[in-house]
């Protein structure tokens, strides 16, 4: 992921989920230095593959109660 991300800024942590075993679940989150090139991955990104999925880019609001 952080590979296919940079083109869109610098990266500060990159966390994929993963299962008990250790295996990806399909999805992560990427924290970017500055919030324009997030927003820049959000628009860019969205739809692109990597290793063959087609992937959703989307904003993380945070968990609510």
């Amino acid at each position: 992921m952080k590979r296919e991300f940079e083109v869109f800024g610098d990266i500060e942590f990159v966390r994929i989920v993963k299962n008990f075993k250790g295996k990806s679940r399909g999805y992560g989150f990427i924290t970017f230095r500055r919030e324009k090139d997030a927003i820049y991955a959000r628009e860019k990104g969205d739809g692109r593959k990597i290793d063959g999925h087609k992937i959703l880019v989307d904003k993380e609001l945070g968990r609510t109660k």
